[in-house]
């Protein structure tokens, strides 16, 4: 089984999507791809939780504050 590790290191790259500030970690349907290796087609828009408490959206990427970053368990 997969363990996701929501505190992961800065990605800066993602299927040739730059991320957009030091410190992103991958959420979403991007943290699945990304932790599973799939070869699948990439969504219209792409989650991430940043290091800022700023929420903001640019290009296809959703940049979200870190208080919105998920538990490492399914409770």
């Amino acid at each position: 089984m997969v363990k996701y590790n929501q505190n992961s290191q800065h990605i800066p790259i993602f299927h040739g999507f730059p991320a957009l500030e030091k410190g992103v970690s991958l959420s979403g349907y991007s943290a699945l791809i990304q932790a599973h290796d799939l070869k699948v087609p990439i969504p219209d828009h792409l989650s991430a939780i940043g290091a800022k408490h700023k929420k903001f959206d640019h290009e296809r990427w959703h940049i979200f504050t870190p208080r919105h970053r998920p538990k490492d368990n399914l409770y």
